[in-house]
């Protein structure tokens, strides 16, 4: 995961600023953060809370995206889709739709990184925000660390402001959102087209009733079977 860290900021000006690029809304923020349990869960609706109270709009994973489980046995019993294949396409369309979300369609990144052991889906998300120009907000204020008290540079060095408390991460945005310079770079060929098809699956979620019901699990089901493998 470091070394796809560091491969993956290479390019990426730590002296970038931000704007509005016509691309991205910035005042769309995604809200990133372990969420296998109901604790992490409630944590990430705090955050999401606090940037919607202040006037953002965030895209929240546990909220917003895929379920994932779910889906997949849609895919296995009403598609025929063997269980096997039905997990390696739920693998790419979890990473292309997030990469989407991240690279393209928000314009902000918050994570948050509590925990003895950083999740590495968080760690990933924050390197595409990075890595295409996004303000990003590192927050912990967790004092357990590998690294003797302190956060892993390899990390870190990306963020535009560390927060160890959580009021501060609203003034924290709003401040690296008042810069002005941007940079627009080319996502490499294999990730754009994943931002493509993520986008496209994106776009068939939007015109869905948002109530998770088997009939909409169904529907997505048809989605990404027509996106990610047309020729099923």
């Amino acid at each position: 995961m470091l070394k796809f860290l560091c491969f993956l900021l290479s390019a990426v000006s730590t002296d970038a600023a931000y704007s509005d690029s016509g691309l991205r809304d910035r005042k769309l923020v995604y809200v990133a953060g372990s969420l296998f349990n109901s604790w992490e869960q409630l944590a990430q609706e705090g955050i999401a809370d606090l940037l919607e109270d202040a006037g953002f709009r965030t895209f929240l994973p546990q909220r917003d995206g895929l379920e994932m489980v779910k889906i997949e046995e849609v895919l296995e019993k009403q598609f025929h889709t063997p269980k096997k294949k039905a997990g390696e396409l739920m693998s790419e369309v979890i990473y292309s739709l997030d990469v989407y979300q991240v690279a393209e369609r928000c314009g902000a990144y918050v994570g948050n990184f509590n925990g003895v052991v950083m999740d590495d889906g968080t760690i990933a998300e924050l390197t595409y925000a990075a890595m295409v120009g996004n303000p990003v907000i590192y927050f912990r204020d967790d004092y357990r660390s590998h690294f003797n008290g302190s956060m892993n540079p390899l990390v870190t060095v990306a963020a535009d402001a560390i927060v160890t408390d959580k009021k501060m991460i609203v003034p924290a945005l709003k401040s690296c959102l008042k810069k002005n310079r941007i940079f627009e770079p080319a996502l490499p060929p294999i990730i754009a087209e994943r931002v493509k098809k993520g986008k496209a699956l994106w776009q068939e979620l939007e015109k869905l009733n948002t109530e998770r019901t088997e009939r909409r699990r169904t529907a997505i089901a048809r989605a990404i079977l027509r996106i990610f493998s047309p020729q099923a």
